[in-house]
């Protein structure tokens, strides 16, 4: 390793340089799956709510969550979906893990999401 007039080596500036290569690099593939997970479970949150005013049944609801997480590529099935009503309450949890290939390493994202409505009368 030569030494440049003023004692400094390049070795750090290219260390340096491939940290943030690689930050980058991660962020990139990390973060449209992210955001897209954040999307659906958004809408989601919103369709419980029309569900429980509208009185959807467990076959509709399913079948729209299904829908919803193919628009926003999330590795969701019906197994993942749990629906429990009460009298005058509807719950709807969501419990998955989103793979996010890094290239040289899959993270596992855990996305749970847990929403309530209350039923309405608005048919």
């Amino acid at each position: 390793m030569k030494l440049n007039p003023r004692g400094e080596s390049k070795l750090g500036c290219l260390v340096a340089v491939l940290l943030l290569v690689l930050t980058v690099y991660c962020a990139i593939r990390f973060v449209p799956p992210y955001y897209n997970s954040v999307q659906f479970i958004d809408e989601t949150e919103a369709m419980t709510t029309r569900a429980a005013v509208y009185g959807w049944s467990e076959k509709k609801i399913h079948e729209s969550y299904l829908e919803v997480a193919a628009k926003y590529d999330q590795p969701v099935t019906k197994d993942n979906i749990k629906i429990m009503r009460t009298r005058n309450e509807l719950f709807v949890e969501i419990d998955y893990v989103l793979p996010i290939d890094l290239g040289f390493y899959v993270y596992n994202l855990e996305r749970k999401a847990k929403y309530s409505g209350l039923s309405g009368s608005l048919r």
